[in-house]
């Protein structure tokens, strides 16, 4: 579960449908500051505004992941990684049984 906080100061939950479409819903709880790498090493910071957009912020470069990994409500793994562009992208990577 990935919890994002808004400029706000509201929290998010990060989740993806069956079909790979990002989602935020509001949600409490301790939230995480997300950072991932582009496939060229730049940083970006995912956040969200306070109607629940998904944001990408460049920032300075630092060893973070260049992906994470999300459940759907079926139990599809998903990978959401950010392009070069800043552009967040989703990729099924579900084995031949979805877990659960």
């Amino acid at each position: 579960m990935i919890l994002l906080e808004d400029s706000g100061s509201g929290i998010w939950l990060l989740g993806v449908t069956d079909q790979g479409l990002l989602t935020t819903t509001p949600s409490s709880g301790a939230p995480v500051t997300l950072f991932l790498n582009d496939v060229n090493g730049n940083s970006w910071q995912v956040g969200g505004t306070t109607s629940g957009l998904l944001t990408t912020t460049r920032v300075g470069n630092s060893i973070y992941p260049s992906n994470v990994l999300l459940l759907s409500p079926s139990s599809f793994v998903w990978q959401l990684s950010v392009q070069v562009s800043g552009l967040l992208q989703t990729f099924n990577v579900t084995p031949s049984q979805p877990f659960g």
